[in-house]
C-alpha cells in the first residue's frame, strides 16, 4: 500500500552513538534499513478485495477495509518474498517474532459508513487498537543511546551493535500496550476495487504506525543535544 512507503522515509530509529560524522552516518543508514523493513510487514500483509456486486457500496467498502486490517493482523513471515527475508536476516530481525509482537491485542470496530456525495467516495469511521512502532522506539531511544554509545567505545562491530538495537526495539514492543484510536478511512473505488485513498492511508498509518512526526521531532531534539 502507498502509504506504507510513504511513511519508510519517515519512520526513523534515531541510535546515535557518539559525535563523529562516519558514526552518524551509518547511523542513519541503519535507521533507514530498519525502517523500510518494519514498513515492509505491512506492505506485504495488506491484500487487495474484489468487489462483490450484490453488495452496497457502503458494504463493499467496509468489507475491503475489515480486508486489509485482518490481513494484517494475521501476517506472517510466509507472507514476505525471499528478498524481504534476506533483509531482516540480515538486520537480526525475526519477522514472525516482529509481527506476533505488533499484532499483539491489535483489533478494530467499524463505527459508521457514510458516502461523501462530492466524489462518492466511502468514510469508513473505525476504531483501531494497536501498538504503534512510533510509541516503542521513543520509548526505547534512552536505553538505546546509552547502549550504543558504550558499544561503540568497546569497540563492538557495526553488525552486533545494530542486531541488539533491533532486539531492543522487538523487546519494547512486546512491552508496549495497544494504544486505541478512531479514525475515518477514505475509500475509493476507481480501480474497480474498494482501497483506501491517500487520505485514507495516511489515517490508517497514524492509528497503526502511530504519530511519524512526533518521533521525527523527538530524535531531532536528542541528535542536537548530542
Amino acid at each position: 500500500m502507498v502509504w506504507c512507503v510513504t511513511h519508510a522515509e519517515c519512520v526513523i530509529v534515531c541510535v546515535s552513538w557518539g559525535r563523529k560524522e562516519n558514526e552518524m552516518i551509518e547511523t542513519k543508514k541503519f535507521s533507514k534499513r530498519i525502517a523500510l523493513a518494519l514498513i515492509t510487514c505491512l506492505i506485504a500483509c495488506m491484500g487487495m478485495f474484489a468487489l462483490a456486486g450484490c453488495e452496497s457500496d457502503e458494504q463493499q467498502a467496509e468489507n475491503a477495509l475489515k480486508g486489509y486490517l485482518d490481513d494484517f493482523k494475521n501476517g506472517s513471515s510466509e507472507d514476505f518474498a525471499a528478498a524481504d527475508m534476506a533483509e531482516f536476516e540480515q538486520m537480526g530481525l525475526n519477522p514472525d517474532e516482529f509481527m506476533s509482537s505488533w499484532t499483539q491485542g491489535f483489533g478494530y470496530e467499524v463505527l459508521s459508513v457514510t458516502k461523501d456525495t462530492s466524489n462518492d467516495n466511502m468514510m469508513v469511521e473505525v476504531k483501531i487498537t494497536s501498538k504503534q512502532i512510533t510509541t516503542a522506539i521513543s520509548h526505547a531511544l534512552p536505553d538505546i543511546m546509552s547502549y550504543a554509545m558504550g558499544a561503540a567505545l568497546s569497540g563492538a562491530s557495526q553488525a552486533d551493535m545494530q542486531n541488539h538495537m533491533v532486539q531492543m526495539i522487538l523487546d519494547q514492543l512486546a512491552k508496549d500496550e495497544p494504544v486505541e484510536s478512531t479514525v475515518t478511512v477514505e475509500m475509493n473505488s476507481e480501480t474497480g476495487q474498494w482501497v483506501p485513498t491517500q487520505n485514507g492511508e495516511e489515517a490508517l498509518a497514524g492509528a497503526i504506525v502511530g504519530n511519524v512526526d512526533q518521533l521525527t521531532q523527538e530524535m531531532s531534539t536528542i541528535a542536537s543535544a548530542e
